[in-house]
């Protein structure tokens, strides 16, 4: 992988991302006496977004050839 994970491998963790943040999503809506404590959820649903929402950049990247980049002209 010289040039990063393939479009497979972000499929798969960006399905991973998702489906985590929707089960972490169910377990904030449900009565507080049968939640799994111990666990933060609020932080894992903050973290499947921000997982994402990058791998969606880096699929869009990686189908259309063109590399987002920054606003810096290096």
């Amino acid at each position: 992988m010289p040039g990063g994970p393939g479009l497979l491998t972000s499929g798969i963790v960006l399905g991973l991302a998702l489906v985590l943040g929707v089960l972490a999503n169910l377990q904030t809506r449900r009565p507080y006496e049968l939640r799994i404590h111990g666990v933060p959820w609020v932080a894992v649903q903050f973290a499947a977004v921000v997982i994402s929402a990058i791998l969606i950049m880096h699929i869009a990247g990686l189908v259309t050839g063109h590399e987002f980049t920054g606003r810096a002209p290096y």
